[in-house]
């Protein structure tokens, strides 16, 4: 079965024109529906582009300014890297969880074409991948002006291009539920870092440092280090590193095969349970079930005993039986553990998130010092990748907003998921921020250890590690009000059309998310102690503004709670 032919659309387009020149009628409609039509652009692709140009930019700016090619194309590599896992998401998103499969599931369509139609969406969506390389190695060899440099970019990012791919179908077919889509914020913010320019040269000097093993021990970065050799002078081995390119692209036909089998979209459905039966009902009250296979029942006189006697079961516990489940519990007011009960439908554990973070955490301290005892030096570097990969687990459990902003489909629009029971902005705010505020004291903990850590291993003050602390706990808490607020925005149409008041609204929130970002990188990398805690101190309420801001607009119904299909 072929689910798309431009053959048949475009007789479809002729045969729809020829019948309107013939009416008068159609014509007169054809006007009138013309007039009121209102074409949607998108800037995805633009954006995108200019990422890569982006990514281009500071590969030349990293390799003017420290010499050094290898520290260039680990950029690269990271951006690459955490972009694979960006596409795994996609990926497994785009087979199970596709805007287009609830309609595509009422068609005599075999799994195979299916699959084979979702995995072409999925490589025609990554084709901005290989823009991304061409860029980065583009710019490295035309700065160092490297004729051999230059004619292997186009192989080099082609190559590299199938590598991503080859990384991204391996890790989806064996971990489909790994947590892909939380990693590549790590490149996003690390690219935007780049343009501060304290931390821009701190990240410059670590890519400096650690530019050959980077490419060499990520998978992403063994064609950069191919690469290299048509740079300069490098050492020949690294074409050996061919040898595990071979083997990785060689993965892919078993990796297609095993998503092939494992794809089994079908509707979701759940048995049918048995009613629960107090035990003061007597056996007489149930009804015998003539089949086994059929659930227990109990006769309509039992039912109408159950409610006059208050004989029905306690509702099953909303939270764990730790203490800050149960402090937020006593937080909450009744209509707001109502609400709690919506947004969190499975038993919430705090507690036992934050074990895991600590247990992280320690884990990343022992490979550290197992990893010093054997190379000196790479103690720091290990430590802070791996306090890194905790710190973004950590996150999600604090920024977590359960089921709420999920969408539901209802009649070709999407709608999240708290706007088709009368729940306000305001009051799911309000609980989100307490659910946040009562994890704020593991945050510190937390960050408490890792930043006496840091300290302890890079040779600094201990109390300057532990001020840093301080300062990133309210500046991780104070994101709560930033997620929230682009929670609220990725459920709506405020901009996706182009009136003065969305325009001014997208201004709006820009320079206030901005301004709060660029407070907090002067905050935590300004040398001057004073003018530092300052602009921390503008930070915070700047971003508790930013809620305010949209709930202005949000409460005078300026935009939609829905996302409606583009024409």
């Amino acid at each position: 079965m072929k689910l798309h032919s431009p053959q048949f659309e475009r007789a479809l387009k002729r045969a729809r024109k020829s019948a309107i020149k013939r009416s008068p009628e159609l014509k007169r409609e054809a006007r009138r529906a013309s007039r009121g039509f209102r074409k949607h652009y998108s800037g995805s692709m633009i954006g995108r582009a200019l990422f890569a140009g982006l990514l281009g930019f500071y590969a030349w700016t990293i390799v003017s300014s420290r010499g050094n090619a290898a520290a260039g194309l680990a950029l690269v590599t990271i951006w690459m890297l955490s972009w694979s896992f960006s596409r795994a998401q996609s990926l497994i998103s785009l087979l199970y969880q596709s805007g287009d499969l609830s309609a595509l599931s009422f068609l005599p369509i075999e799994k195979p074409v299916l699959f084979r139609w979702e995995l072409q969406k999925y490589f025609w969506a990554s084709v901005m991948s290989l823009l991304d390389l061409i860029a980065g190695y583009g710019t490295i060899a035309v700065y160092l002006n490297s004729p051999a440099a230059m004619a292997a970019t186009i192989p080099a990012a082609v190559l590299a291009w199938f590598t991503m791919h080859a990384l991204v179908l391996f890790c989806a077919s064996r971990w489909p539920r790994f947590p892909y889509g939380a990693i590549p914020a790590l490149a996003i913010f690390s690219l935007i870092g780049l343009g501060f320019a304290h931390l821009g040269e701190h990240l410059a000097d670590a890519l400096h440092t650690f530019g050959i093993p980077i490419n060499v021990l990520l998978p992403t970065g063994w064609t950069a280090s191919v690469f290299l050799l048509f740079t300069g002078d490098h050492d020949w081995t690294l074409a050996l590193l061919l040898i595990p390119i071979a083997g990785v692209l060689s993965t892919i036909p078993n990796s297609l095969a095993r998503l092939r089998a494992q794809y089994d979209f079908k509707e979701a459905t759940r048995p049918e349970v048995s009613d629960i039966i107090p035990q003061e009902i007597e056996e007489t009250d149930i009804a015998t079930s003539p089949s086994d296979e059929r659930p227990l029942r109990v006769e309509s006189e039992a039912v109408e005993k159950i409610v006059r006697q208050n004989l029905l079961p306690p509702p099953a516990p909303w939270h764990a039986p730790a203490w800050p489940e149960k402090l937020l519990w006593r937080w909450l007011t009744p209509r707001e553990r109502i609400l709690a009960e919506f947004v969190f439908p499975q038993k919430i554990a705090i507690l036992k998130g934050w074990i895991k973070s600590f247990r992280n955490a320690g884990i990343a301290v022992l490979l550290a010092l197992a990893v010093g005892l054997r190379s000196p030096g790479w103690e720091a570097l290990i430590l802070i990748v791996g306090l890194v990969v905790t710190g973004f687990g950590t996150l999600l459990k604090l920024l977590g907003s359960g089921a709420a902003f999920e969408t539901v489909n209802s009649s070709g629009t999407n709608m999240p998921r708290y706007a088709c029971y009368g729940i306000g902005m305001r009051e799911l705010s309000r609980l989100l921020l307490k659910y946040t505020a009562i994890q704020i004291p593991l945050l510190l903990l937390l960050t408490l250890l890792c930043g006496g850590l840091i300290a302890h291993f890079s040779s600094s003050p201990i109390g300057v590690g532990l001020l840093l602390a301080l300062k990133v706990t309210g500046l991780v808490a104070a994101l709560r009000f930033i997620s929230l607020t682009l929670s609220f925005s990725s459920c709506t149409n405020d901009s996706s059309r182009f009136r003065l008041k969305n325009i001014a609204l997208v201004i709006i929130l820009l320079t206030a998310i901005g301004t709060f970002l660029v407070l907090a990188a002067a905050a935590i990398f300004v040398p001057d102690p004073t003018a530092a805690w300052i602009m921390w101190a503008i930070a915070l309420p700047n971003a508790a503004l930013v809620p305010k801001i949209y709930a202005w607009f949000y409460n005078r119904n300026w935009f939609d709670l829905m996302a409606v299909p583009r024409r």
